[in-house]
Formats: C-alpha cells, sequence, structure tokens
C-alpha cells in the first residue's frame, strides 16, 4: 500500500488515536515504520508543514509530532513499541524519550538561557512543572538524564535570573 493509500484511508477513520509522540518528524517515522513492520497502519498529522517549517515544530506540535493508529489497534501498537523499547534497553541502545524527559530538557535549556533574559526563569520553573506532572502518567525513559536536567533547571533558573538582575541592578546604580 502506498503512502498516499494508505494516508486517505486512515483520514477516513475518525477514530484515529495516538500512540506515541516524537521530538522530531524523522523519529515519528521511524515509529511509523516500525509500526508499519507490525502490520499495523500509522499516520503523522501535521508532517509535512513541521518538516517544511522546522523552527515552528514546537508551536506547531506543542506536545510533540504525534503518531496516530485505528482505535482498534492501538493496544496492540503500543504493544509493539513497548517490546521495541525493551529490546533496545536489553542490547544497551539509548530508550525513547517520554514527555517527562522532554519537558526536563526544555527546563534546563530554559535555565541555561536565563542569565539572557530574567523572565525565561518563569518559562524554566513551568517547565519544571510540566516535566513533574508528566512523571507521574509516564515514567522517564533514562531516570539519570531526568534528574539532571530536573537539577540543572531547578538550580539555575532563580540563581542565574537573580544574577542578572543584581548586574542589571549595579549597571543601572551606576549610571543615576
Amino acid at each position: 500500500m502506498s503512502p498516499d493509500e494508505a494516508r486517505q484511508t486512515l483520514t477516513a477513520a475518525s477514530d484515529l488515536e495516538i500512540v506515541a509522540t516524537a521530538r522530531t518528524v524523522e523519529e515519528a517515522e521511524v515509529i511509523r515504520v516500525r509500526l508499519g513492520a507490525e502490520g499495523i497502519e500509522a499516520f503523522i498529522p501535521n508532517a509535512a508543514t513541521t518538516s517544511w517549517y522546522p523552527h515552528m515544530s514546537l508551536a506547531i506540535n506543542p506536545n510533540g509530532v504525534a503518531v496516530m493508529v485505528r482505535a482498534e489497534q492501538a493496544g496492540r501498537a503500543r504493544e509493539a513499541l513497548l517490546a521495541g523499547e525493551t529490546n533496545q534497553a536489553r542490547r544497551g541502545e539509548a530508550a525513547v524519550e517520554t514527555d517527562a524527559d522532554t519537558w526536563a530538557r526544555r527546563a534546563a535549556h530554559s535555565a541555561l538561557f536565563t542569565w539572557l533574559f530574567p523572565p525565561v526563569a518563569f518559562w524554566a520553573l513551568y517547565c519544571v512543572g510540566r516535566a513533574a506532572h508528566a512523571r507521574k502518567l509516564h515514567p522517564p525513559g533514562d531516570p539519570d538524564v531526568y534528574s539532571r536536567n530536573m537539577f540543572c533547571a531547578v538550580l539555575l533558573a532563580p540563581l542565574l535570573a537573580g544574577a542578572a538582575a543584581y548586574a542589571l541592578y549595579a549597571a543601572l546604580s551606576s549610571i543615576f
């Protein structure tokens, strides 16, 4: 079945369910191909738009690039993906990044940039909250990386925001 035929078949069905999310369209395609090898038709909404405008990826897909299958195949698809992750872990490959990992990474990256623009600390702390909430729903793929990112974000966001605010205060008080 060609990709166009599969897309028409899948879009005709109104009962699609998200079985996985990925950071990029390429990662979502790998998941789609893995599901296809199991005989499960998968669909990636917004794949073309996200590919054309990669700098807008977060705005188009704020929760990641979704991989959708028919509702009746969702359970089988999740089992196939879980079996693939288990085999990766057994072979020593990197674990698939979960929402908790994604938000923790965003929090850490945002915290590092708070010295440029202190209000980014609020975004970093928001990401920390989202990561903690996502961890309740799905455990992180690599707990060590998740913990390092969360520690970095919680420690650096207020510290660097305070340092930047103090530097601005010192610069302004010397002028006036």
